[in-house]
């Protein structure tokens, strides 16, 4: 683990409230740090996305292992957008965001997954 995130680790009791500063400067909180990886898990934690337990020292979400922000994407564009966590995919094609054709990579282990072996078959599309 890294010096900054071993500041930021919860007691065991996980009784630390966590803060989500999002790109236009609002801020959620204080809320759990299971709380934040459902948000993850659902694309509302997005990247450059920032988390703090005090307001005042803020570190990028994806520094937060339990969030498992650990996937990127080549946008159409040719943009590489992440890392996000993996079970938001289907969210982000939804939103428009990614095209289902696409393919994942996890920035860790270089593994590639497409996107469409995440989808719903109504989920799909061109």
């Amino acid at each position: 683990m890294s010096k900054i995130y071993d500041g930021f680790k919860a007691p065991e009791d996980g009784s630390v409230s966590w803060y989500l500063k999002i790109n236009n400067n609002l801020i959620y909180g204080p809320i759990a740090i299971a709380t934040l990886c459902d948000w993850a898990a659902e694309g509302r934690v997005t990247p450059g996305s920032l988390v703090s337990r005090d307001r005042e020292t803020w570190i990028p979400a994806e520094s937060i292992p339990e969030l498992k922000m650990e996937w990127t994407v080549e946008l159409k564009n040719g943009v590489t957008y992440g890392p996000f966590n993996l079970l938001a995919a289907p969210t982000l094609v939804r939103r428009g965001i990614m095209d289902a054709g696409a393919t994942l990579i996890n920035k860790t282990t270089g593994k590639e997954l497409p996107v469409r072996s995440l989808l719903k078959p109504d989920d799909q599309r061109p």
